[in-house]
């Protein structure tokens, strides 16, 4: 004969077994509070959020990485993303070296075609005369070139000492320490020499200089004139021959400025070293965290079909990345190409094997318009090394192509059915993480038989790591789940919503349990589980 969940003299079985204190409890003495002070953020998942976890595989990976993430104890997943966040940097600037590289060698070649055509310029009026007119002519320009440019870089350091100075002198004045007086006596030093500079008779002097040159290098451009007019040469030619002759001097002071940049950003580029190890270190690193997750979740109850978590580098959204990104450059260098070719024609390319340039092109063996242009890109070596690095910066992108694949007894999630789905979101939710959690329906979804033999043995164990709130219409993750409060709710007749807060024992309120849905069946099963039936 079953039992009357509505006869409450059953309840005498706790007195019978002294399950109920005799004298009034006191909750403090029975409760332990640890050391732990650490601020925890609480989850909130509404009833839809579940749904779009069950159906967004993207929002599940994050969702289950950010709860990996605390389970890390030894913070290896967080150590190994500053890693792959500083190789994405030191990446991104190679690459930055690398056009600037170009710039520069570019600039340098245009400069040293046009020091030629102007020197071939020049030296096409051969004459003794003229030779030692624009001989002197040349070594003034390039005397007065290069007290211009010491000139300037003096007057810039100095700008820039004033400008640190700034920052310095009023902290300096009344010295109350040793490393404050050693600053004081280095900013005194400074400004000291900054003003002894500007009134040496030598800077005066160099300007006087400077003056004077400059007025050399008109009459000497006058003789100039007076030679080539003599011999019937037109006012356009004289005037390229005068000005081929200080743009010689400039270029001449301008191109060791410039071959000393080149091969200073080349020495940095040389200093660069790829860090593709760091994404398999990840990868590793998150499977070996969700081991014991995995061992736990292949046998959990008759009605729960085995899950499984596997973290995957996705290809196809890195690939659809790195064929876009080319489109653009190619795009920029004033070709027109199709997406969709490109993506055929590099189908064949191993991406993560980019060792030469010749191996790539040797993939490039179409003869349409797409592998022509291809072939045509990568034939200039620079345009390869910016997209090697492009491809080691994207596979460092574990944020956008970082993928956990969930199976479902042994089946893709997605691949099962939305019920299927909503269960392993759940359960997942549950088992991983540390943080109070409260779910707005979790019953949504769920087969009822599901609930009551599985999920509220799920709940019972793991409430005693983490704190759990529901807000439910289910009776079976109240009464069976073990709930300790149960705020019930309900609508007064003055349209005021009234909350009641009770507990499963409390034998005044049991009627607003007995209200929710299988509440009765509810009472039942905990009784038989008891063995007071």
């Amino acid at each position: 004969m079953k039992t009357d969940p509505h006869d409450f003299t059953k309840t005498q079985f706790f007195k019978d077994n002294h399950l109920t204190p005799e004298i009034e409890a006191n909750i403090q003495s029975c409760v332990t509070i640890d050391n732990d002070f650490e601020e925890k953020d609480v989850e909130f998942l509404q009833q839809n959020e579940i749904e779009q976890l069950a159906t967004a595989p993207s929002r599940l990976t994050q969702a289950i990485l950010s709860r990996l993430a605390k389970r890390d104890e030894n913070g290896l997943l967080a150590s190994i993303k500053t890693q792959i966040y500083a190789a994405i940097d030191s990446t991104t600037h190679q690459i930055r070296r690398l056009n600037t590289e170009q710039a520069l060698i570019k600039n340098l070649s245009d400069s040293e075609k046009e020091l030629a055509t102007k020197k071939a310029l020049i030296d096409s009026f051969h004459n003794e005369q003229y030779g030692e007119i624009n001989s002197k002519l040349a070594r003034i320009n390039k005397e007065i070139e290069e007290l211009r440019n010491g000139k300037a870089r003096l007057g810039g350091f100095v700008r820039e000492l004033r400008t640190i100075m700034s920052k310095y002198s009023l902290l300096t004045e009344t010295p109350t320490n040793i490393y404050e007086s050693q600053l004081s006596m280095i900013v005194s030093a400074i400004e000291k020499a900054i003003s002894s500079s500007q009134g040496q008779p030598a800077i005066s002097a160099a300007e006087t200089r400077e003056k004077a040159l400059a007025v050399s290098v008109g009459e000497l451009k006058k003789q100039l004139e007076g030679f080539l007019k003599e011999r019937g040469l037109s006012q356009e030619n004289l005037q390229d021959v005068g000005k081929a002759s200080e743009r010689v001097a400039q270029l001449e002071a301008k191109l060791p400025e410039v071959r000393a940049a080149v091969n200073a950003i080349n020495a940095e580029i040389s200093e660069y070293t790829s860090k593709n190890s760091l994404s398999d270190n990840y990868a590793t690193t998150v499977l070996e965290l969700l081991n014991p997750i995995n061992l736990e979740l292949h046998n959990l109850s008759a009605e729960v079909k085995p899950i499984a978590l596997k973290y995957e580098f996705d290809e196809n959204s890195f690939r659809e990345t790195i064929v876009r990104r080319l489109k653009e450059e190619i795009s920029q260098d004033g070709r027109s190409i199709r997406i969709d070719h490109l993506t055929q024609v590099l189908e064949s390319v191993d991406l993560f094997a980019l060792t030469s340039l010749d191996k790539l092109i040797s993939h490039l063996n179409d003869d349409k318009e797409t592998g022509r242009i291809l072939r045509d890109y990568f034939a200039k070596e620079p345009n390869f090394k910016t997209f090697k690095l492009e491809v080691e910066k994207e596979r460092l992108n574990i944020e956008q192509h970082g993928r956990i694949r969930v199976f479902y007894d042994t089946r893709p999630i997605e691949n099962t059915s939305f019920g299927q789905r909503c269960t392993a979101a759940i359960v997942i939710l549950l088992l991983l993480g540390n943080t109070p959690i409260v779910i707005d329906e979790p019953e949504a979804h769920l087969d009822s038989a599901l609930i009551a033999k599985y999920l509220v043995e799920l709940v019972k164990r793991v409430k005693n790591d983490r704190q759990i709130i529901f807000a439910t219409h289910n009776a079976n993750f109240v009464i069976n789940g073990d709930a300790e409060l149960v705020h019930c709710f309900s609508m007064a007749d003055e349209k005021v919503t009234v909350i009641t807060s009770t507990t499963i024992e409390n034998l005044a309120n049991r009627h607003h349990l007995l209200a929710l849905e299988g509440g009765e069946e509810a009472f039942q099963r905990r009784e038989l589980r008891y063995g007071i039936a």
